[in-house]
């Protein structure tokens, strides 16, 4: 399958995916990974999870689309 994507399209399903995945540990090992890797660092965390969901609703919008 060749699917075509743009940047943005590559880097909002990179976030989608990695969020999947932080969502897939926390609920089988409650191991929070974003919270792991920029524990240091508030706004970081915070500006990933914002990417995250705009990223899920990015895409949302193209499915629907």
């Amino acid at each position: 399958m060749n699917i075509k994507m743009n940047d943005w399209e590559r880097a909002a399903g990179l976030f989608v995916i990695l969020g999947a995945i932080n969502w897939g540990l926390y609920g089988f090992f409650n191991i929070d990974f974003i919270q792991v890797v920029f524990s240091t660092s508030p706004l970081l965390k915070q500006t990933f999870y914002g990417g995250i969901a705009a990223s899920g609703l990015y895409w949302l919008y193209k499915i629907v689309k």
